[in-house]
C-alpha cells in the first residue's frame, strides 16, 4: 500500500504492507506456540514493518503488540524484553484521563453522617521477581491479564539473545516462557545475522531447535521506487527517472530504502536524472 497523500517531502514517502503482516499473524494463529523469525540484512525495513504494519494489524486482531530492541541492552537482552513489558503494563494500568485517575485512586476512609470507617489496604500482587528469567514469565502473564488479550511480542535483532556470556540460558528462558505461556503470548523475531539465526534454529539439542519458523523477510519492490520517482517528477516538472535504472541501483545497494531515498534526494538537489551519475 502506497501512502503518499499530502506528501511534503521525500521523507514522507512510505509503503506499507498490511497483507504481508496479516499473513504472518494468520501463521502464528494457525500454529500456536511456534514463533516466526524473519531474516533480512540490516536497514531493509524490518523495524519499520514491525511498527507500521505488524503492530496495527495485530491490534485489529485483538493482540497487544509489545516491541523490544535487544540491542538496547546487548549484554542483558532479557532486561531489554522485561523493560518493554513493564512499559506496556504501565500504559495499560495507569489511566491517562482525569476521571480515570480519580476512579483508580485508592480510598482508605468512607464517611457517612459524621462517622468514618477506616478500610484496610486493598490486596496487592506480590512484587515482581528480581531474577530476569522469572520476571519475564511473570510480566507476560500480568500484561496479558491486564489487557484481557494475548500479547504479540516483537523482538528485534533476536541473535543478540545468544551473544552474551549467558546466551544459552537466555535463549532457554525465552523458549520456556513462550512454550509455557502459549495462551498468553505469540512472538515474532527479526534478525540480521543469518548464521546466528540458523545456529539458534537448526542446532540439534538446542533450546530453539524445531521451535522457530524461520522465514526470509521480503524486500520492498518497484512500488517504493515508483513512489520516489513520482515525487521526483512532481518536484522537477518535465523530468522523469527510469524505473529499470532505479531497480538496478536498488539491487546494487542491497535494497535499503533509506539509502535509496537519500540517493533520490541528492539527485533532486542537483536536478539530475542519470541514476548512475547520482550513485
Amino acid at each position: 500500500m502506497n501512502d503518499n497523500t499530502a506528501m511534503k517531502s521525500f521523507d514522507d514517502i512510505r509503503v506499507t504492507r498490511p497483507a504481508l503482516a496479516k499473513s504472518y499473524l494468520e501463521l502464528l494463529v494457525a500454529q500456536p506456540g511456534r514463533p516466526i523469525a524473519l531474516f533480512a540484512p540490516r536497514r531493509v525495513g524490518k523495524t519499520f514493518f514491525l511498527d507500521h504494519d505488524l503492530s496495527p494489524q495485530a491490534r485489529k486482531l485483538g493482540f497487544v503488540p509489545v516491541y523490544a530492541d535487544l540491542w538496547l541492552h546487548k549484554n542483558a537482552p532479557l532486561d531489554a524484553i522485561n523493560h518493554a513489558l513493564e512499559e506496556a503494563f504501565d500504559e495499560l494500568s495507569v489511566p491517562t484521563s482525569i476521571l480515570g485517575k480519580i476512579a483508580k485512586t485508592k480510598v482508605n476512609k468512607l464517611g457517612a453522617l459524621g462517622a468514618t470507617l477506616d478500610l484496610g489496604e486493598s490486596p496487592r500482587r506480590r512484587e515482581l521477581p528480581q531474577q530476569p528469567a522469572l520476571r519475564l514469565d511473570t510480566l507476560v502473564v500480568r500484561v496479558a491479564t491486564q489487557a484481557k488479550s494475548r500479547l504479540l511480542l516483537m523482538l528485534d535483532e533476536i541473535q543478540a539473545l545468544g551473544e552474551g556470556a549467558q546466551g544459552a540460558g537466555a535463549i532457554a528462558t525465552l523458549r520456556a516462557v513462550l512454550h509455557k505461556r502459549v495462551h498468553f503470548v505469540c512472538a515474532v523475531f527479526t534478525g540480521s545475522s543469518q548464521d546466528a539465526l540458523a545456529a539458534m534454529t537448526v542446532a540439534a539439542g538446542g533450546p530453539m531447535y524445531q521451535f522457530l519458523q524461520l522465514l526470509d523477510f521480503p524486500f520492498l519492490g518497484r512500488e517504493y521506487l515508483s513512489a520516489l520517482a513520482q515525487r521526483f517528477a512532481q518536484v522537477h516538472r518535465g523530468k522523469e527517472l527510469d524505473l529499470d535504472a532505479l531497480a538496478s541501483v536498488f539491487h546494487h545497494i542491497g535494497y535499503k530504502p533509506g539509502l535509496m531515498r537519500d540517493l533520490i534526494k541528492a539527485m533532486s538537489a542537483e536536478g539530475i536524472t542519470d541514476v548512475d551519475q547520482g550513485l
